[in-house]
């Protein structure tokens, strides 16, 4: 056999040797393509998440967007109860998609339940399965710490509240101290001269005392409603201008009823609810509205200064503890306020939009055609 080249293996040689070196580049152009998309798409959802860090109301939009022009990605859904709102982001259904081939992921805990799924494109091969997989993996993990971040915030401020509540109880026990050192002084003090100088003493620490005194019954005031009980009947008409007047706040009431509730539980969930517009630009009065029907009363609290059309995002921030735009508040009252309402008489703490420009607080509470027999 002659193993010589022939003259026509020798032309076409250079020509295979630029076909090799053509295809040889465009593959590392590929692969080179690949990981810069994929690196790009880590680096903006690092990013999101450190710049919404323990917000999953905002990451989760936003991360959705990113992963909308993933090319390995089908789809992604986030399905969220957030402290009784219920939200959904994303694409719940798709044509064809086989549910074998999705990632889920789900949070549970009192106030938050979280459930999503990320499903890759069709007939993806080779590398493309593994890229998937790491962007899956990637955002089910920044979104399970976003939700656990929110989670542990919460906890924290819970904390910080108990410790409050110590500061309260150390002012508490100061105060029954003085007042038991000034008895034992008054007892003593017989002679104008003393009398005359436990009045200018007195004088003297009375301004500290009465800001301690009033820090107090201000908590107070707020004590939990577990410590109270005691079912009764009571008109919601008179109910809501008695906490008007409290707030120094004009109320205009259309219709009444009567509810069996825990009074004073029920009073400070709706005390909450008005201190939104006490506290809010522009209410000059507030309406309420009382409808009953066999099976429910419902009460809607608004103003004129409750305007615009409210987004899901919106009413979901309203009920999450801690969260507020408010410079002094806390971001814990319409929080509260549901929470007592439920113990009251069960009933549920909502907003409704009346129309496109106006909204209103509602809270419903399940009617009973009798009064509760009474507690032996």
């Amino acid at each position: 056999m002659d193993l010589i080249p022939s003259d026509n293996a020798l032309i076409l040689l250079p020509f295979l040797m630029v076909l090799t070196g053509g295809v040889l580049f465009v593959a590392a152009l590929y692969v080179h393509l690949q990981a810069s998309r994929l690196s790009n798409l880590i680096q903006q959802l690092l990013l999101i998440s450190r710049s919404h860090e323990g917000d999953p109301l905002r990451f989760i939009p936003l991360s959705l967007d990113l992963l909308e022009h993933a090319r390995v990605v089908d789809r992604a859904f986030v399905e969220l109860q957030w402290f009784g709102q219920h939200l959904t982001f994303g694409q719940s259904t798709s044509d064809g998609q086989a549910d074998e081939s999705c990632r889920h992921h789900a949070i549970e805990s009192d106030e938050i339940v979280l459930r999503a799924i990320i499903c890759p494109r069709r007939k993806l091969r080779g590398e493309q399965v593994s890229i998937f997989e790491l962007i899956a993996n990637l955002w089910l993990e920044l979104l399970s710490s976003q939700v656990n971040d929110r989670l542990a915030q919460i906890h924290f401020s819970e904390q910080q509240l108990k410790r409050y509540e110590l500061f309260y109880k150390h002012d508490l026990k100061n105060l029954a101290q003085f007042m038991h050192l000034l008895s034992g002084q008054m007892r003593r003090c017989d002679t104008p001269d003393c009398s005359h100088a436990l009045l200018e003493r007195l004088k003297k620490v009375l301004p500290d005392l009465e800001e301690r005194a009033s820090r107090i019954l201000q908590h107070l005031g707020k004590k939990s409603s577990d410590e109270w009980s005691g079912v009764e009947g009571i008109s919601l008409a008179q109910l809501v201008k008695m906490e008007g007047r409290a707030l120094d706040l004009p109320v205009e009431v259309r219709g009444d009823a009567e509810v069996f509730v825990e009074s004073v539980t029920f009073q400070h969930g709706l005390r909450n609810v008005m201190e939104n517009f006490k506290h809010h630009p522009g209410t000059r009065h507030v309406r309420a509205l009382i409808e009953t029907t066999p099976q429910k009363v419902i009460l809607r609290l608004t103003s004129d200064a409750l305007t615009g059309r409210l987004s899901e995002m919106e009413r979901a921030r309203m009920f999450e503890p801690f969260w507020t735009t408010s410079k002094s508040g806390m971001g814990l009252g319409l929080y509260i306020a549901r929470q007592n309402f439920h113990k009251a008489c069960r009933a549920r703490l909502d907003v409704e939009q009346l129309d496109d420009n106006h909204w209103a607080f509602v809270i419903v509470c399940p009617r009973l055609g009798a009064p509760p027999p009474a507690q032996s």
